[in-house]
C-alpha cells in the first residue's frame, strides 16, 4: 500500500493520521492499555469501521501467559485480561483466532455474516449473535520471539474491505514496536504483583 493510499480518505479512511498520532504521542503511553483505547478513539475517529479492538500478547513466564485490553464500541475498556500459565490447554485458547495466530504466524480472518461454521470457536460465534460482520486477527511478531496481535472487529454490512485489510496490516506492523516497548515494562509491574 502506498503513502497516498495511506492518507486518501476517499477510499474510506486515511491512517496517515492515526500512524502519526502512534510514532508522535502514542509511543509515550507507557500503560499498553491507555494506548488500546486512544488506539481505538483514533481510528473510529479517521472513520475506521470498527465495533471491538484487541490488542493482546504472549507473556511466556512462569506465572503469566499473556495480556491483553479489549475496546467494544460503547463500553468501558476491558483492561489487563491476563492468561496464567496453562492457558495453551484451557478451551478458552484451543481452536482460537489466537492459537492460529501463535501456531502459524498468519493472519486469522472469518466472515460473520455467512453463516459461520458449527466447528468455529465460540468467540466467534458470540461475535456474530452480537451483529459482528467480519473479524479479522493480525500478527504482530516482536524482536524477541514473542507474538502479539491486533484483533479487529466491525459489524459494517459486507465486512471488512480489501483496502481496511491493508491499512490494519499497515497499522500492525508499525504498532508491534510501540507495543512491544509499552508491554514490557507494563508486565514487568503485573508480574511484580502477582
Amino acid at each position: 500500500m502506498g503513502a497516498e493510499a495511506l492518507a486518501d480518505a476517499t477510499n474510506g479512511w486515511a491512517l496517515a493520521p492515526v500512524l502519526f498520532w502512534l510514532f508522535r504521542e502514542g509511543r509515550f503511553l507507557a500503560d499498553p492499555n491507555d494506548l488500546t483505547r486512544a488506539l481505538a478513539l483514533r481510528l473510529v475517529g479517521a472513520g475506521a469501521p470498527l465495533v471491538r479492538l484487541r490488542l493482546s500478547l504472549r507473556a511466556d513466564g512462569p506465572r503469566l501467559a499473556g495480556w491483553a485490553a479489549v475496546w467494544t464500541r460503547g463500553q468501558p475498556l476491558d483492561r489487563d485480561r491476563v492468561a496464567q500459565a496453562g492457558l495453551q490447554r484451557l478451551p478458552a485458547y484451543l481452536g482460537s483466532p489466537l492459537e492460529h495466530l501463535d501456531r502459524t504466524g498468519t493472519a486469522f480472518r472469518l466472515r460473520l455474516e455467512l453463516a459461520v461454521p458449527p466447528s468455529a470457536h465460540p468467540l466467534l460465534h458470540r461475535l456474530a449473535a452480537q451483529g459482528a460482520t467480519d473479524y479479522l486477527a493480525l500478527p504482530m511478531p516482536f524482536a524477541d520471539g514473542r507474538m502479539a496481535s491486533l484483533v479487529a472487529v466491525t459489524d459494517r454490512c459486507g465486512g471488512f474491505r480489501p483496502d481496511d485489510i491493508g491499512k490494519l496490516e499497515a497499522l500492525a506492523e508499525g504498532l508491534s514496536p510501540v507495543l512491544e516497548a509499552a508491554a514490557a515494562r507494563h508486565l514487568a509491574r503485573i508480574q511484580g504483583r502477582a
